[in-house]
């Protein structure tokens, strides 16, 4: 429990329990008061939950700002994912997400909506959570951008929309697939 970790990093009460409070609201840990810190597993329902809310936020974040996007915004995009693909060929997993969590959370941004944003942020810890089990994923996730990319460089709302659900979906997918196979 709390005392383990404030005994093993040496360090005083508060700053464990807020960190501990902070990672339970996250959803990556349950504080139990008579078992402790529990990892939470991921299941197939909450996976799918997961997902399902990840869709209606992401495609409400492409139908705002589709028509607003900007060159610059563009080119930051762009360089995301080339970013993305430079990690992929020398293995950086962790570069890899950096570079997703940036664009998905730089178009949040772009929304300029104060509830939107922090949930977004919320959903990106969760995502990474979950992409860092899927390593196959990354470079199909990648080509996704790009396309997505290519229809908000033509202030394609409808399409941009579509390719987002398309993103998600196979997100989904990939990540109920892993859970499959770590299944024993």
């Amino acid at each position: 429990g709390v005392e383990e970790i404030v005994r093993q990093l040496n360090v005083s009460k508060t700053p464990v329990r807020e960190a501990l409070q902070d990672l339970e609201a996250r959803g990556f840990i349950t504080l139990s008061p008579r078992k402790g810190v529990l990892i939470n597993k991921l299941t197939k329902k909450n996976i799918t939950d997961f997902y399902a809310f990840r869709m209606i936020m992401e495609c409400a974040v492409i139908e705002q700002v589709a028509k607003l996007v900007s060159d610059a915004d563009i080119g930051l995009l762009r360089k995301c994912t080339e970013q993305s693909k430079a990690c992929i060929k020398k293995n950086d997993r962790l570069g890899v997400l950096k570079n997703d969590r940036e664009a998905h959370l730089y178009l949040a941004r772009l929304t300029n909506n104060s509830f939107m944003i922090p949930q977004l942020e919320r959903i990106r810890d969760l995502v990474d959570w979950m992409i860092l089990l899927r390593r196959e994923r990354m470079t199909a996730a990648i080509t996704e951008h790009d396309r997505l990319i290519d229809l908000l460089t033509r202030r394609d709302t409808k399409g941009a929309r579509q390719a987002m659900k398309v993103h998600i979906a196979n997100s989904l997918k990939s990540a109920l697939k892993s859970l499959n196979n770590e299944s024993p």
